[in-house]
């Protein structure tokens, strides 16, 4: 009998189980709330292409666009299909990282013949904490998150961006025109 069968308490592993489950929750909460933000935030942002390529057309012949309202009206689609593209980031999918069902069957059949040396419980806790040995689940769920964070925070930097730009766009038109 190993050392860690003979020390071992089920309601140990059972609350390092439990406590690396209510993580995952946590962190794909997390996930989630941000992957919904993203699809408003997306939604927003082809709204607002719409409105900006049918408005593009009505004051043509009020006003003479220099470079500067040039290059800004070029900047204000640029910077809202790169927010729109950083909300796609955050919604696609990531890689799942827990213990593949080949390796549960394998572990059961072991834990069957008995010849599986510790107990289930103590798997189940390693396989939530510890993953496969190349992945960790808790560590998985919350790089995910935090990754989708990034992204959501890209996206709302550049909706800024270019609501500014679009401002000062209309502010250079308004004064063009009430110039003529």
């Amino acid at each position: 009998m190993s050392t860690e069968e003979r020390d071992f308490d089920p309601g140990e592993a059972d609350a390092f189980t439990e406590q690396a489950r209510w993580l995952i929750a946590l962190h794909d909460k997390r996930s989630e709330t941000i992957g919904q933000r993203s699809a408003t935030l997306l939604g927003f942002l082809g709204v607002l292409l719409a409105l900006l390529s049918s408005v593009g057309g009505l004051s043509r012949n009020d006003v003479t666009y220099g470079l500067s309202s040039k290059t800004l009206l070029l900047a204000t689609p640029i910077s809202l299909f790169a927010s729109a593209s950083c909300c796609l980031k955050v919604l696609s999918l990531r890689p799942v990282s827990v213990i593949s069902p080949d390796e549960l069957r394998r572990q059961w059949g072991l834990f069957r013949q008995r010849s599986l040396k510790e107990r289930a419980q103590l798997q189940m806790a390693r396989a939530y904490l510890g993953g496969d040995g190349e992945t960790d689940p808790v560590k998985a769920a919350s790089d995910d998150a935090t990754a989708r964070g990034r992204w959501f925070k890209r996206a709302l930097r550049l909706l800024v961006m270019a609501l500014l730009l679009l401002s000062t766009t209309t502010v250079i038109t308004v004064v063009q025109a009430k110039g003529k």
